[in-house]
């Protein structure tokens, strides 16, 4: 029961940000970490919603970035109205919310 208190109070301290230039991630209950990586070097987004996240309204994202590094950053577990933050860093990186077509077109 404690483990899951703390990875219940792990998640509320977590917080993801989109700014003009770059996305940050501040994560930590006592030692507080500060990620960040330029929104210049995100070349494609994706998330995914599992069983769970559809039910408790969560998704994972995996961004992909030019360049042969890895970044922590590159994985984002847990991200909560994964749709609203999927078009919000859409519009951030490439300018504008990603085209949808109707099936059969």
């Amino acid at each position: 029961m404690l483990r899951l208190l703390w990875r219940l109070l792990d998640w509320r301290c977590t917080s993801v940000m989109i700014t003009s230039s770059r996305l940050v991630r501040r994560s930590g209950i006592i030692t507080v970490r500060v990620q960040s990586i330029p929104m210049s070097k995100i070349t494609d987004l994706s998330y995914d919603l599992d069983p769970t996240g559809r039910v408790l309204g969560y998704g994972s994202f995996t961004l992909e970035t030019e360049g042969d590094h890895t970044s922590e950053l590159e994985k984002i577990d847990h991200v909560p109205r994964p749709d609203r933050f999927y078009l919000l860093f859409c519009n951030s990186i490439f300018g504008g919310a990603p085209e949808t077509s109707a099936a059969g077109d």
